[in-house]
């Protein structure tokens, strides 16, 4: 199944073409301004903003190229199971990888072989993966804990103990970045496994805006944080919580939930 056939409100063709126009357009306006600033030196007229507009147009082409990536991302629907690192890894191709000026041409073809070929349920089993590893006991610093031990080092136990993620002083709660974005990721699988819509636009998720206060719950999770820095999670839908262990398992394949069209 390819990343395109997920169902989503436009196209890549569509936001392809967008992008073409304004390209065009953009270059248009440039040589006018450039033709402009032209004619006025021949006659004498100083306007001291050659160089100025011939970076501004420049400029303006890496944004355009750099947003329609973004958008060309929306429209294929791949944002939805893009893991933490996979999304890094696109960031930093947006920056041109250390070259601000080497984003490359935005294309259905550069789309797919950004994505290395990957299909939308081997992209969305990587994502779990790499969300299990965040999770699980053992495989980072929190397999410490009686908690975590009792519920299991091989697989995702109904309640965890995750060691000194969160930073808070008397006026703020922060989490730091890469933590905030696996728990996120966390936040997006479970909805995708429950077939509910995740809001995509949304800076952090209803798990992270909801780590403000020390204690709470959403329709997947509970929470407590302690001034340790350490959050207690329990998990409330154990049938996705079983599903979410099999297919890091490797032993279903990757499925959304029935209100995912794909």
């Amino acid at each position: 199944m390819s990343v395109f056939e997920i169902q989503k409100p436009y196209t890549v063709s569509e936001v392809l073409t967008v992008y073409r126009q304004v390209k065009q357009e953009i270059e248009l306006h440039g040589r006018a301004i450039q033709k402009s600033i032209d004619l006025a030196e021949a006659a004498g007229i100083n306007l001291g903003g050659k160089f100025a507009a011939q970076h501004f147009v420049q400029d303006r082409l890496v944004v355009l190229k750099q947003n329609t990536w973004r958008a060309l991302l929306a429209a294929s629907g791949v944002e939805k199971v893009l893991s933490v690192s996979r999304m890094e890894r696109f960031e930093e191709f947006l920056l041109g990888n250390g070259n601000y000026h080497a984003v490359p041409e935005p294309s259905e073809e550069a789309v797919q072989e950004l994505l290395a070929g990957g299909t939308v349920r081997e992209l969305f089993a990587e994502m779990i993966r790499e969300a299990f590893n965040f999770l699980r006991p053992g495989v980072l610093w929190h397999s410490q804990y009686k908690t975590n031990r009792k519920n299991g080092r091989f697989q995702v136990g109904k309640k965890i103990i995750l060691e000194g993620i969160i930073h808070q002083t008397p006026y703020y709660v922060n989490i730091y970045p890469r933590t905030r974005r696996n728990l996120i990721q966390v936040d997006k699988i479970f909805h995708l496994l429950d077939g509910k819509p995740f809001p995509f636009d949304w800076y952090n998720s209803p798990l992270v805006d909801g780590l403000n206060e020390r204690k709470g719950q959403t329709e997947y999770f509970k929470w407590e944080r302690f001034s340790n820095g350490n959050l207690h999670l329990t998990f409330l839908r154990d049938d996705l919580l079983k599903k979410f262990n099999e297919i890091a398992g490797g032993l279903v394949e990757p499925s959304f939930g029935d209100g995912i069209a794909v």
